[in-house]
């Protein structure tokens, strides 16, 4: 389902997600992004209308992206 909603993305936003995401693998904490509360070391960095959710394994230095969703479904289980 939320595979189709970034399908129907702009073409200009999904390639500001991927770039995104991959400048997540240079600097995991770049201004603007929040750490959530109640998650489970869950961060979050905002593009646009979208957010990527994200945790950050430091002694291992990987991160892992969680979901990527508009801004009125991201938080939704």
């Amino acid at each position: 389902m939320y595979r189709v909603q970034l399908e129907r993305a702009a073409e200009k936003d999904l390639r500001r997600v991927v770039a995104s995401i991959v400048a997540l693998g240079v600097n995991p904490r770049p201004s603007g992004a929040r750490k959530l509360h109640g998650g489970d070391g869950e961060w979050r960095i905002r593009v646009g209308d979208y957010r990527i959710i994200y945790a950050i394994a430091d002694t291992i230095r990987v991160v892992g992206v969680r979901r990527v969703r508009h801004r009125r479904e991201v938080y939704r289980d």
